[in-house]
């Protein structure tokens, strides 16, 4: 699986630390395997599921501002294509989504299941027909 080199370094763009982890069909089966290749903590049950909607939204708005004092990193716009590449990247039919937040960044209150160290973290893991794709960012207040 791959995403035009462009989109990977505007998703990265700004954001430190940041995890984008790509794989090929087959090479991940859950939503912890494709954590584990990542260096992140595997979530288990702690994972939230949603649809294809929901992972756009919390992905743009995870895109959009940063976590801690939600300072915007792009114009909403941008975003918005990026998660779209992101996630077509994966398949469009089938796909499977989670996040570690049943709540959408940037609201109130915005609750997590922590997979790194950091003081905050929140990311969407895809898996699909084409592969797999995590995006992650973590932030300190």
């Amino acid at each position: 699986m791959e995403l035009p080199e462009n989109v990977a370094d505007l998703m990265r763009a700004d954001r430190h630390p940041c995890w984008l982890t790509l794989l090929g069909p087959h090479e991940a089966a859950t939503f912890d395997d494709v954590a584990r290749v990542a260096g992140l903590e595997p979530l288990g049950k702690r994972w939230h599921e949603m649809d294809r909607a929901g992972a756009a939204s919390f992905l743009t708005a995870l895109l959009h501002r940063s976590l801690a004092y939600r300072a915007e990193l792009m114009r909403e716009k941008t975003a918005a294509w990026l998660t779209a590449q992101f996630l077509d990247a994966v398949g469009s039919h089938g796909s499977r989504f989670a996040a570690n937040s049943a709540d959408l960044p940037g609201t109130s209150p915005f609750g997590w299941e922590s997979a790194t160290e950091y003081t905050m973290d929140a990311g969407l893991v895809a898996i699909g027909a084409e592969g797999a794709a995590l995006y992650w960012v973590a932030d300190e207040d």
